[in-house]
């Protein structure tokens, strides 16, 4: 468990919007799958509310680890 901590906390807004995009959903459909709002998405792709562990570990959940990491890559 204390690896997906140190995971959940290396989110960054880019690669939370490139998840997004790549999974071809809008921010109501990641929102959805995410188990938050659409207006907290698209302030945290706005910079106005930060990725907390917790949104960080809900992305990780539906995408997978695996996944989160070569995106991660790409974003870099």
């Amino acid at each position: 468990m204390l690896p997906r901590l140190k995971e959940a906390r290396s989110m960054d807004v880019k690669l939370f919007v490139t998840i997004r995009k790549l999974s071809g959903s809008n921010q109501y459909q990641y929102a959805g799958k995410l188990g938050i709002s659409r207006s907290l998405v698209a302030k945290i792709e706005t910079g106005e509310r930060a990725i907390t562990t917790d949104i960080s570990a809900k992305v990780r959940e539906e995408f997978g680890a695996d996944y989160i990491e070569q995106v991660a890559k790409l974003v870099k």
